[in-house]
């Protein structure tokens, strides 16, 4: 049958195979099987044959052929050794072996084990020093008194973690095996494997362990017991549990499937539950054994279908367990007769969604033991049958029947009151009343017949409330407020509601949540405006309340359809412990929430939730908050937040969050995850994190955080998850990668897509691959893709049990042959399964590429670079990539410029150019080509070949802006006509001496040359420059004139000159600079008077003639002070230390905009000292709200206006 396979890899090396089915071998539709081994090296790469052996049991490699074993190898196949069986291990070895194992150390319980706290093997046991330990003085060892065998080990909730030795199972006198409410685990592939050597074993409790298959346990054919609840079973059922033919008790409260076609294999097993199923359908013909703890009633409902009638096949069952599902029609009552041995029988579905189990009640007279039957909350109908339990012989055993919540007619039969003592709950029914003969059975419902009865009341009150009366619960108890209350409207006895009675405060709550969140349009919500409130879809109350209108404990509505706010008297719900509003377009408040006092966990993902105001005061119980995906916006993480101290889960992820995580998160004492990726969180990981000794799992992947990754996050001893991937601003982490060497339990990391250099630490994970449990050294992934880590691959990697290790687009230069020769679980198996090139599936060779880096199948290989190396220089290069011809032109600059103190941020790494220092492109930063600006202003830049460096800059096809601000780079402007397309150059206090060429820059508009040795006449070439807008050229030595040219630059806006030595007068033309609005010109040589042309730059905003020297011997403008009456928002006149004369004019800045020289922001500075001005200041000035003047050093008259001294901004 296996051949329906195209593709198969099978593993039963070290089993007792005798052969194979001989079409398999012969077919030729198996090539592709063990990864295609099989066309290699045919059926031996499955099992080595019947006398051969490899260490394997089979062939992988063709160097390594199954051999033939001369001893022969008694008929089996697969063998992994020839000759005789390896010689036995003493007991005491065997345990050592287990403690060693499963963590011995950190045991609560060690007394007697302790002996082996210092041994590193369990041979170690053979020296001297270890000669007399006796093993049954451990704890936990029970021994044989004639053998000193050991015959059971007990060490339930001992802290025990790891992988369980299948040495356990060869101690030959072992018969009951108590591992549970522990951290253990059996081999992943191999289950529990050799447990058949226990031949003995006949009870194994592995209840709350990390088991997730019983394959292998077929083997324990003495096994009478098993015990395994709280597991983590999503699988069917192993069909290895029906070949135990001695099982009686089975308890499994897990989640399994069984069909009906096996179950006459389980004729022999006693205990039958199926309650509380995570399952959404069951067939008739399908029957599941479903075992969840008996608290959780209503936990899934989602059980559908009739009940099988193949469960009368298992004639020995003495206890069903069907509650809690969703089962519809009716009892299979020709099965249940068979059911001879039949003593509790269980279908309540107090949580169904449907109509439940209908039909009519069985009379179950054939049963003889029956004490318990359970079908209340269905909606079964007809008169209770007279010879109901008919059948029962012991009449004075307690009866406990549950007919509650059906539609069951007629009156409770007399014919029960042959039972002294019964505990019948009937309410909320069809029944008229309670036959007269029951009303004087003195032991029924504990007692209170009797009671009542005794008080002077109706005894049968105790068992229904009559008609026309009614209590919460459906029948009287005996004491005060305990009576049945009159009610017209009580149609049918045991009635629990009245019309006009107050209303429950429970049933209020979920009402009006119902109502405010448009219920009626919900896409769940089954008997909400029905049933009683423990009925509704969604709600769970307390397990044992009798009364299904009270005890909520949880609301589970995720994806139920709400929309709207959810109404904040839930807190008030008395016994709530979890709520769950995930999936619906609704929002709450957490006002009140301080209420809630058993509240546990808050569930509310993909919602709308908007604000986190008042969540610090839940409750201490509150130890899950789970808001993912929400509409949360905050600037940072609410303080409050890390307020609650027992909070263990915290996930926040996919919302817009930002700022940095508080250094008081350390104050979230108990926090086990903290899930807050996808946010905008920025800045660095706060070293307090480190505090968090029980943080299992940190996830910051996908936001704006930056800095190193602090070392100490690997004393977090328990932590085992690690995400920081993605970060959105780029370049995110940075600095070495961190060893992380004291976390010995952390397996899943992912620093993906950072900016992390340097090489991999040789301790990185040190404690992980020295752990001696399998789950911390075995399944680990590391995915550090696209950082800049360099160097080699340390070589201990290879102590690694499995690896997946992703290091693609980095600068690897090794990947050690160590970790790729015959690691058959590195990167899921493919190392082992290749036969060349095997490290290509860790990283492709430097000259290959594949998308990813590293091979990933066995016929899809690294593909080679037609350049070779020269395109995929490093490791795991993830495409062949010729240097661009910028990226060419930018590491030739950076050769030549670039010294130790610079900042070279990717600057000749495989990083895209545009995401280096200083360089931006007209793409994103992903792009390798289109470098528009270049920035690299005050970087401790050097050039020896000016020339050559001037060359390569300007021949930048894209280039626009060039900022060499502040370095020692003074560029010749030979080859500045090649960059076309500069439109500004930066070159202040670069060392420039002239500036020769500038003219062929014909799209330069900004021009920046100040605080450089530019020596002789001002530039000529400059005229010759028609586009520029700004030109910057002080504190230079330049000398001459100004050409009256200066007026061709009709471009101009801003020309700042001052601080030169240029000289004679200031030409006319300037004054058709009709865009200049920056003109500063002072501290040179000009003589002569301010030209009155300068009066029509109607745009101008600043004027500086200033001269510090002495007028009239060097330099220094004399004449009248002309009006700028033209210009309407001039806000700073600078004509200080000249020979001004005259007084200033009538109509001076007369043509200022009225809003800009009103307003309070606006201020106006005259400089006019030190001139020889004279006359009065002009009252005109009170037009000006904010003014700055000093005119000191004049000869200005007074008095000064009175109406000056009292402008308060002045």
């Amino acid at each position: 049958e296996f051949l329906k396979f195209r593709s198969l890899n099978l593993n039963v090396v070290g089993n007792n195979i005798t052969g194979f089915a001989e079409e398999i071998c012969d077919s030729g539709s198996i090539s592709s099987w063990m990864n295609g081994l099989v066309e290699q090296f045919g059926c031996d790469a499955i099992l080595c044959p019947d006398g051969y052996y490899t260490d394997v049991g089979r062939q992988e490699e063709e160097s390594v052929p199954c051999v033939e074993c001369e001893v022969g190898t008694n008929g089996l196949y697969g063998a992994t050794f020839c000759g005789a069986e390896k010689d036995d291990i003493s007991e005491l070895e065997i345990l050592a072996e287990f403690y060693l194992a499963v963590n011995g150390l950190n045991w609560d319980e060690t007394s007697g084990w302790d002996v082996m706290a210092d041994i590193e093997s369990p041979l170690d046991l053979t020296l001297p020093s270890y000669a007399g330990v006796n093993h049954c003085n451990f704890w936990g060892i029970i021994c044989r008194n004639d053998t000193n065998q050991v015959k059971e080990i007990s060490l339930p909730s001992n802290g025990l973690e790891g992988m369980v030795p299948p040495s356990l199972f060869d101690l030959p006198a072992l018969d009951t095996l108590d591992l549970s409410g522990n951290e253990l685990h059996f081999d992943r592939d191999y289950g529990f494997g050799p447990i058949g050597n226990a031949k003995k074993l006949e009870k194994l409790d592995v209840s709350s362990n990390d088991i997730q298959k019983f394959s292998g346990i077929g083997q324990a054919k003495a096994l009478r017991e098993l015990y395994a609840d709280d597991l983590y079973f999503f699988t069917g059922l192993d069909t290895e549990l029906y070949q135990l033919p001695e099982l009686r008790v089975l308890l499994s409260y897990n989640i399994f499937a069984l069909s009906a076609s096996e179950q006459h294999q389980f004729v022999r097993q006693r205990e039958y539950h199926c309650s509380n199923s995570h399952f959404t359908s069951f067939c008739v013909k399908s029957l599941y054994l479903i075992f969840l703890s008996s608290f959780f009633p209503t936990l899934f409902q989602e059980l559908e279908g009739t009940i099988p009638s193949e469960i009368g096949d298992l004639p020995k069952l003495w206890h069903i367990d069907f509650s809690e599902n969703d089962f519809t029609g009716h009892l299979p009552t020709v099965a249940i007769k068979n059911l001879l041995d039949l003593e509790k029988f269980h279908v309540h579905q107090s949580g169904r969604s449907k109509e439940g189990i209908t039909g009519e009640l069985p009379s179950f007279k054939e049963q003889t033991k029956l004490h318990l039957l359970d079908v209340s909350s269905n909606s079964m109908t007809g008169p209770i049958p007279t010879n109901f339990l008919s059948g029962v012989e012991d009449v004075d055993q307690l009866m406990v029947i549950d007919l509650g919540w059906n539609s069951f007619t007629g009156t409770i039969p007399s014919e029960l009151s042959r039972f002294s003592q019964m505990n019948l709950d009937a309410v909320r029914n069809q029944f008229s009343g309670v036959s007269s003969s029951l009303c004087t059975l003195s032991g029924w419902m504990d007692g209170e017949v009797g009671k009542i009865k005794k008080d002077g009341g109706n005894g049968c009150d105790a068992i229904l409330c009559p008609k026309g009366t009614y209590s919460e619960i459906g029948y009287a108890k005996s004491g005060s407020n305990g009576e049945c209350l009159s009610c017209v409207s009580a149609e049918y006895a045991g009635e629990t509601t009245c019309n006009g009675a107050a209303e429950n405060e429970e049933k209020k709550i979920l009402d009006n949540l119902y109502a405010e969140t448009s219920g009626s349009n919900w896409k769940k919500g089954a008997y909400w405006t029905t049933g009683p409130i423990c009925t509704y879809e969604g709600v769970v109350c307390e397990s044992n309340n009798s009364n299904t209108n009270e005890g909520i404990v949880e609301l589970r509505l995720s994806d139920f359809g709400l929309i709207g706010n959810i109404p904040t008297e839930i807190y008030q719900l008395p016994k709530l412990t979890k709520v769950d509003f995930s999936n619906n377009v609704v929002d709450i408040s957490f006002d009140g929430i301080e209420n809630a006092v058993n509240l546990e966990s808050f569930i509310m993902s993909d919602a709308d939730l908007s604000d986190l105001t008042g969540i610090g005061n839940a409750p201490p119980s509150l130890k899950k908050i789970h808001i993912e995906r929400n509409a949360l916006n905050y600037s940072i993480i609410p303080h409050e937040i890390y307020s609650l101290e027992n909070l263990e889960s915290l996930s926040i992820g996919f919302n817009e969050f930002g700022g940095k995580i508080s250094p008081s998160i350390s104050n979230l004492k108990s926090i086990q995850e903290f899930w807050a990726g996808s946010n905008d969180i920025t800045g660095s990981i706060p070293h307090s994190i480190s505090e968090l000794d029980d943080l299992r799992s940190l996830v910051l992947s996908g936001n704006r955080m930056s800095g190193s990754i602090p070392n100490g996050l690997g004393n977090v001893t328990s932590l085992r998850q690690l995400h920081l991937n993605g970060q959105r601003d780029f370049g995110g982490f940075s600095g070495p990668v961190p060893s992380l060497n004291k976390s010995p339990h952390l397996h899943d990391i992912d620093f993906s897509r950072n900016s992390l250099t340097g090489s991999i630490p040789n301790d990185f994970l040190a404690s992980v691959r020295g752990s001696t449990v399998h789950d911390d050294y075995a399944g680990v992934s590391i995915d550090m893709s696209s950082n800049l880590i360099t160097g080699a691959i340390p070589p201990d990697f290879d102590d690694f049990a499995s690896l997946f290790l992703n290091l693609a687009g980095n600068k690897i230069t090794n990947v050690p042959t160590e970790i790729c020769d015959d690691d058959d679980e590195f990167m899921d198996g493919l190392v082992g399964s290749l036969t060349t090139n095997k490290c290509d599936a860790i990283l492709c060779r430097p000259g290959t590429f594949t998308p990813v880096g590293r091979q990933t199948e066995i016929n899809e290989t690294c593909t080679p670079c037609s350049g070779g190396e020269s395109q995929a220089p490093y490791y795991g290069s993830t495409e062949c990539k010729a240097v661009s011809g910028e990226r060419e032109t930018l590491q030739k600059i950076y050769k030549l410029i670039f010294t130790e103190s610079s900042d070279d941020k990717y600057w000749m790494t495989d990083n895209p150019i545009c995401t280096w220092a200083g360089i931006t492109c007209n793409g994103d930063d992903s792009d390798d080509e289109g470098v528009i600006e270049i920035d690299l202003e005050s970087n401790s830049l050097v050039a020896d070949d000016i020339d050559e460096v001037s060359k390569l800059f300007f021949s930048l096809p894209n280039l626009r802006l060039l900022n060499l601000r502040g370095n020692d780079i003074p560029l010749a402007m030979d080859n500045i006509g090649s960059a076309t397309n500069l439109k500004l150059l930066q070159l202040s206090a670069t060392g420039l001496r002239d500036i020769n060429g500038i003219s062929a820059a014909t799209s330069l508009e900004e021009l920046h040359v100040t605080e450089n040795d530019i020596n002789g006449d001002f530039p000529e070439e400059l005229y010759d420059m028609p586009n520029l807008e700004r030109l910057y050229i002080s504190f230079n030595n330049i000398t001459g004139t100004l050409s009256p040219r200066i007026g061709e630059l009709t471009n101009l806006k801003e020309f700042y000159a001052y601080t030169n030595f240029i000289s004679g007068t200031i030409p006319t033309e300037i004054g058709k600079l009709e865009n200049i609005e920056n003109l500063v010109i002072g501290q040179n040589f000009f003589r002569g008077t301010i030209p009155t042309e300068i009066n029509d730059l109607v745009h101008l905003r600043e004027f500086s003639v200033y001269y510090e020297g002495e007028a009239g011997i060097n330099g220094g403008l004399d004449g009248k002070l002309i009006d700028f009456a033209k210009a309407t928002h001039l806000r700073n006149i600078d004509v200080e230390g000249n020979k001004l004369t005259g007084s200033i004019p009538s109509n001076f800045l007369s043509g200022l905009d009225t809003d800009f020289r009103s307003s309070d922001d606006n201020e106006i500075v005259l400089h006019l000292a030190d001139n020889m001005l004279t006359g009065t200041l002009p009252t005109t000035f009170n037009n000006i709200k904010n003014l700055y003047i000093d005119i000191a050093g004049n000869q200005i008259k007074g008095p000064i206006p009175q109406s000056f001294c009292s402008q308060s901004l002045w």
